[in-house]
């Protein structure tokens, strides 16, 4: 076995009763509801929404966020494109950090916001809508078109890890490559550096799936719930290695 890690990851949750599953439940139970799909398409609102909460969960937790969705779906103008691109950035980013949801790039991204919702109308136009697009071309093709610096349809303030959050956030099976995941497979060894690079990180978490036969959500969920705070919160940047089941670990090693 490959991944032998991994599994190890996984007994060493179960074995201090910690229940991983419902969280993936939680996270199932969402796709299911907003799932792409051949036969759906979302508005345009859903997919700067989505696109929204991925930018604001850059590099900070994530409950000060869920915690205000409704005042932030208010802020947002409930993520109707007009209506959105004609508020000034500076005042959103105000309203933002009002209820300490900002981050370090926030002024960027709201200054950023116009021009990337004029990208997902562009798309629209360009296939049709925007699921088109998404369900019909190679996911690799689709992240990199998004987060490249010349892709053709790049978001602007959004790198590969925040793409990923986004596609992942509309029911697309991928993993969201950010600095807890590719610093735990670097640990793991799954890569010759810690952390992994980004692009490493999808390739050994499609792996692990195919080896485990769970889908990428389940995946990105189990690694993200070891070293997530208020998760299982055993591999973080100090690691509780006395608490952890990994018998071949390079940090340790």
């Amino acid at each position: 076995m490959k991944y032998e890690g991994f599994q190890q990851l996984i007994a060493t949750m179960e074995a201090a009763g910690y229940d991983y599953k419902a969280e993936i439940a939680l996270i199932e139970q969402k796709k299911q509801a907003l799932s792409v799909g051949a036969a759906k398409a979302f508005p345009l609102s859903e997919h700067i929404r989505t696109m929204v909460y991925a930018q604001l969960s850059n590099n900070r937790p994530w409950e000060r966020i869920a915690d205000n969705m409704e005042h932030l779906d208010v802020i947002f103008c409930h993520f109707d494109p007009d209506a959105l691109k004609a508020k000034e950035a500076a005042r959103l980013t105000e309203e933002v950090e009002g209820l300490s949801c900002g981050n370090r790039q926030i002024q960027k991204q709201m200054q950023a916001l116009k021009s990337n919702i004029e990208t997902l109308e562009r798309i629209a136009r360009d296939h049709g809508s925007i699921d088109a697009y998404y369900q019909k071309t190679d996911l690799v093709t689709v992240i990199k078109s998004l987060s490249d610096f010349d892709g053709k349809y790049k978001l602007v303030t959004m790198g590969v890890p925040l793409v990923c959050e986004y596609l992942k956030g509309l029911g697309l099976e991928v993993v969201k490559p950010d600095t807890l995941l590719c610093r735990l497979l670097g640990r793991l060894g799954y890569s010759p550096k810690i952390p992994a690079t980004n692009w490493e990180a999808i390739r050994i978490c499609q792996d692990i799936g195919a080896e485990t036969g769970l889908s990428q959500t389940e995946v990105d969920t189990i690694l993200w719930q070891y070293c997530a705070k208020k998760k299982f919160e055993v591999c973080t940047a100090q690691p509780k290695c006395h608490l952890c089941g990994v018998t071949h670990c390079k940090y340790r090693a």
